[in-house]
């Protein structure tokens, strides 16, 4: 299935909390996330297991473009409260249910 006629997009990106950043900023780092996925007309999830996050998100085609995602990815990399260390695209149509 091509993107161009894909019901959804999704990326996940995986980074760690800043090894001088307090965990405190956690709450911070997901009230940004809200406000901008909703921004960007994206929905996920996003993780922390205490050092490291891990955000799904997903777009319905026609609804969000590339360039939310890279929005997303960009804030992300610059963000000082952690370090991405991997940023994918899932392919349209992916399962992520097995």
């Amino acid at each position: 299935m091509s993107l161009s006629t894909c019901s959804s997009r999704r990326y996940l990106y995986v980074s760690a909390l800043a090894p001088a950043m307090p965990s405190t900023v956690v709450g911070q780092i997901l009230r940004q996330s809200r406000e901008r996925n909703h921004r960007l007309n994206l929905s996920g999830a996003l993780l922390f297991d205490g050092e490291r996050f891990c955000q799904l998100l997903e777009g319905e085609c026609g609804y969000c473009d590339h360039e939310a995602f890279e929005t997303v990815m960009l804030a992300a990399a610059s963000d000082p409260q952690h370090a991405l260390q991997a940023f994918m695209h899932l392919l349209a149509g992916s399962d992520l249910s097995t």
